[in-house]
């Protein structure tokens, strides 16, 4: 009867003693995801002045046309077109302040995940030295009018056409993503390296940044 009260006492004593583990290794766990989460948000908003973290460049092409169409007393007079075509610089990145710690999460198999902010488009440039207009003019009509008013109302629409363009090569190419995700990455590294984690592995994801100690 003792041996077996000593048993049950060495059972309830190993028990105790795997709680415990277990409740230190969580407490540990979760005080290294605040450092980290605290780490990664203030370091990253700080290397980035400018609030703004441009992670890439694209080259879009767009073409757009104007035309109009004139009859006088019942006679076709003709109709003047113009197309004009300007590839067009995007400038694509996130805004650092959007990165939250509830974005950063420290999971139990030691890796950190975190979350991308969304990704906007900064500025979009025409390339105006690759600028081509080509202007066809009513039978009609002349150039000095109808042609040139045509060029400057097709020249008004390339700024909203090579925002379309931009954001749809945001939306429909997994390279912005990819290229955000380095350079993330590039931001995290130094940083987990400052809170105790030497060796780090990045996997990128469609949606997400790995971060492997």
């Amino acid at each position: 009867m003792q041996r077996l009260r000593w048993i049950g006492i060495g059972l309830l004593l190993a028990g105790s003693l795997w709680a415990g583990y277990r409740l230190g290794r969580w407490w540990q766990r979760l005080q290294l995801e605040e450092v980290v989460r605290r780490r990664v948000v203030t370091t990253v908003q700080q290397e980035v002045p400018a609030s703004f973290l441009v992670v890439g460049t694209a080259t879009v092409m767009v073409t757009v046309e104007a035309s109009s169409h004139k009859e006088w007393l019942g006679i076709d007079l003709g109709t003047t077109t113009a197309r004009v075509r300007v590839p067009g610089t995007v400038h694509y990145g996130f805004d650092v302040r959007a990165l939250r710690p509830e974005m950063i999460r420290l999971r139990p198999d030691r890796v950190v995940e975190v979350v991308l902010p969304p990704l906007e488009i900064q500025a979009v440039e025409p390339q105006l030295e690759a600028l081509e207009i080509e202007t066809q003019v009513g039978w009609a009509r002349l150039y000095r009018s109808s042609g040139r008013r045509m060029e400057q109302e097709a020249l008004r629409q390339l700024n909203a056409a090579l925002r379309r363009q931009a954001e749809a090569y945001l939306t429909d190419s997994p390279m912005p993503r990819h290229y955000a995700t380095e350079a993330l990455r590039r931001l995290l590294v130094p940083v987990l390296a400052a809170v105790g984690i030497d060796s780090v592995q990045v996997v990128a994801a469609p949606s997400r940044i790995l971060v492997e100690e």
